[in-house]
């Protein structure tokens, strides 16, 4: 018998999901370093999977700067006086909290 890491049932050692939240038993060795380990599971890539590039978070950066960018143009251009004093005060907000964000190494993953 074998006991699920979700939900600790107990299930037959030929099972492949647990029978009660069918989590999948994944077999082979656990990776003895994490910090080697580009798959981000103890167990390494027993099904082939291939890692995925998430981007950068300067890129991500750059995108809402710009968009916000664009936004605050547009309140400018077509705005009236209220409109374009929250424009600019959220536009600054924004990229103050964008280079905090970038300078401190945030990472959503």
């Amino acid at each position: 018998m074998k006991t699920c890491s979700r939900c600790g049932c107990s299930c037959d050692d030929n099972e492949k999901f647990c029978h009660n939240c069918g989590n999948e038993f994944v077999t082979g060795q656990p990776y003895n370093n994490m910090n080697n380990n580009p798959y981000g599971n103890p167990y390494g890539n027993p099904n082939g999977a291939q890692p995925v590039d998430n981007g950068t978070l300067v890129g991500g950066f750059v995108l809402g700067f710009l968009l916000g960018l664009i936004g605050l143009i547009i309140a400018l251009v077509v705005g009236k006086s209220d409109t374009k004093k929250g424009a600019i005060f959220g536009f600054v907000i924004q990229a103050i909290l964008g280079v905090i964000l970038v300078a401190s190494g945030y990472s959503s993953y």
